[in-house]
C-alpha cells in the first residue's frame, strides 16, 4: 500500500481515486458516528486527518472539489483520549469548521483544530479490531480505556444478564473475560461510564448478592451498581471537591 504525501491538490484528488488511495483510506478508516441522534445521521471517521480529507475527495468529483470553490468541512471527535477525523466537500454544518485551507491541512497530515472544537463519541461501529486487546485477561499494570472495554463488551459473552431496568441512568453489564475473571460495565445509556474488573471470588459473591432479586426489581441494577465495590480494578475516580466516586 502506497503512504499519501501531499504535494498539490490535484495529485491528492488524483490518489483518492486511485487503488492505492483507496487502500489507504481503508486502512485508516475506524467507523461512523452518530452525527444528529433524531434523523439517524452519521459522519465517518478515520484515524488520520489526511484519510479523513482523501475519503472526502474519492466520494465526489474533481469539479465538486475544486478548492477555489472554498466549500470543505473538517471535524475531529476523541475517542477515550484517541483523535479521530472527519472530512466533506461541501458546507457540512455538523463539523466544526468549513474552509479551504483547514481541508489542505488535513490532507498534509495535520490536526489544527483547537482542542476546545473537539468532542467525545462513544457510539461508533468499529471496524478495526485492535481495539479489542489481547489476551482479554486484565493486568493492572496496563488499565484498559472505556473504549477499548466498549469493544470488548460487543463481542464477549454476558456472564450475567442484562436488567430490564435501570438505576440512575444506569445500565449494568458483566462480560466473561480469560482467566475466571469478568468486566463490569456502567453504561448510561450507550455510553460506557466506568468499568471495573472482577476475580473468582468476586464473580461468585455478586452471583450471590444477585440470586435474591427479580430482574425486574429495581434492587438488581443498584446491586450490580455498588458490585463495583468488588472489583480489584476500577476505572472510576474520585471527585476531587467530595473524595467520593461519582457516576
Amino acid at each position: 500500500m502506497k503512504k499519501f504525501t501531499y504535494t498539490n491538490f490535484e495529485d491528492a484528488f488524483l490518489f483518492a481515486n486511485s487503488d492505492d488511495g483507496e487502500a489507504f483510506i481503508k486502512s485508516h478508516y475506524v467507523g461512523e458516528t452518530a452525527i444528529n441522534r433524531s434523523n439517524g445521521h452519521c459522519i465517518s471517521l478515520y484515524k488520520s486527518p489526511e484519510a479523513a480529507a482523501l475519503a472526502a475527495l474519492s466520494e465526489h468529483s474533481q469539479e465538486d472539489a475544486d478548492p477555489e470553490r472554498d466549500r470543505f468541512s473538517v471535524d475531529a471527535r476523541s475517542c477515550d483520549g484517541e483523535l479521530l477525523y472527519a472530512a466533506d466537500v461541501g458546507h457540512n454544518d455538523s463539523m466544526t469548521h468549513t474552509d479551504t485551507e483547514g481541508f489542505i491541512f488535513f490532507l498534509k497530515g495535520r490536526n489544527w483544530l483547537d482542542s476546545e472544537w473537539v468532542t467525545d463519541v462513544y457510539d461508533l461501529e468499529l471496524s478495526d479490531s485492535s481495539c479489542v486487546p489481547l489476551p482479554l485477561q486484565f493486568d493492572v499494570k496496563y488499565p484498559w480505556t472505556l473504549h477499548e472495554a466498549r469493544a470488548i463488551a460487543r463481542s464477549a459473552d454476558e456472564l450475567l444478564r442484562t436488567p430490564n431496568c435501570y438505576y440512575q441512568n444506569a445500565r449494568p453489564e458483566v462480560y466473561e473475560l480469560e482467566g475466571n475473571q469478568a468486566m463490569l460495565i456502567i453504561f448510561d445509556g450507550s455510553e460506557p461510564k466506568i468499568y471495573g474488573i472482577l476475580d473468582e471470588e468476586g464473580i461468585l459473591e455478586l452471583e450471590r448478592k444477585l440470586d435474591r432479586f427479580n430482574l425486574n426489581d429495581i434492587g438488581y441494577a443498584d446491586t450490580m451498581y455498588k458490585g463495583l465495590e468488588l472489583c480489584y480494578y476500577t476505572s472510576r475516580e474520585p471527585d476531587c471537591r467530595t473524595g467520593n466516586y461519582y457516576f
